[in-house]
């Protein structure tokens, strides 16, 4: 995880700002969807994904698994993209 070194001041409403630059690099556009988890004392923000990017996850899987093919084996390998095949 990156530090940036920016605070920011919440306001009455609850309501932060997430600075232009952020959210430039990462893509988040004025009514964008964000996820919100908390990890311990850790609040994240992640922007929302539709089920186009959720496709473009898998397929980015499938190609990391295929390159992980000599760690894993040819076995574990075809196992795991029966399973990615189905989703």
């Amino acid at each position: 995880m990156q530090r940036m070194g920016i605070v920011r001041r919440v306001d009455e409403l609850g309501r932060i700002v997430i600075p232009h630059d952020l959210r430039k690099n990462l893509s988040i556009n004025a009514n964008d969807l964000l996820e919100i988890y908390t990890d311990l004392d850790l609040i994240i923000l992640k922007k929302y994904t539709t089920e186009a990017t959720l496709e473009r996850s898998i397929k980015q899987l499938k190609y990391d698994v295929i390159n992980l093919s000599q760690e894993l084996g040819r076995e574990k390998v075809a196992a795991i993209n029966k399973i990615l095949n189905e989703l």
